[in-house]
């Protein structure tokens, strides 16, 4: 009950201080439609997940997180960085799910 207590009077504490840690801008400028559309024209089109990275994901699904480490140290592709982060993150499921399931079994 004490934590409780403590907790919404933290959030009360800081309710102006989160309320106001961002600027916002004063005038808002108008856009037309035409120079909506020219934006979009020249922006990348997004990499989809069929475009995803492979080898990356097997490397992070493989050696984990030392496979995220030489994912940054030799590699300069944000997509494959992505990729390896997916397959370690998995990896990382998949051990703590061993690792509870061996847990209750010795129990």
């Amino acid at each position: 009950m004490r934590i409780h207590i403590i907790t919404i009077g933290l959030f009360i504490l800081f309710n102006n201080t989160l309320y106001a840690s961002f600027p916002i801008p004063s005038k808002v400028e108008s856009i037309t439609n035409t120079e909506q559309v020219s934006k979009l024209e020249n922006t990348t089109q997004p990499r989809f997940f069929s475009d995803m990275h492979w080898g990356g994901f097997f490397l992070g699904l493989l050696l984990g997180w030392i496979g995220l480490l030489f994912a940054w140290i030799f590699s300069d592709d944000p997509y494959f960085i992505n990729a390896v982060w997916k397959g370690a993150v998995l990896w990382s499921l998949i051990i703590w799910i061993i690792g509870e399931v061996l847990w209750w079994g010795s129990v």
